[in-house]
């Protein structure tokens, strides 16, 4: 069965947007990191109990899996994003 000028017309705009969409989506994230940081480490037991006791409520995950760097987001914010390795970091 051949596709009419109709379909194939629908075909290319559906492919035009998936193409805008993923373009789209890495420009997001290449201005949401404004600069990547080279510095990293662990929170200590002092950190850790004051983040999770006070603003956190004991919500926080276990300490070894938080990773603290250096990296800033867009706008100069600090931001939190998982790790392929299951650790978070905290970008700030």
């Amino acid at each position: 069965m051949r596709n009419g000028p109709l379909q194939q017309s629908q075909l290319t705009r559906s492919r035009v947007r998936t193409r805008f969409a993923k373009t789209t989506l890495f420009a997001i994230a290449a201005e949401g990191i404004a600069a990547i940081g080279s510095r990293s480490r662990e929170l200590t037991q002092e950190e850790y109990d004051w983040a999770n006791g006070r603003v956190f409520q004991g919500a926080l995950p276990p300490r070894d899996q938080i990773v603290l760097t250096n990296t800033i987001g867009g706008g100069g914010r600090a931001f939190a994003f998982p790790r392929f390795d299951r650790q978070i970091t905290l970008n700030m």
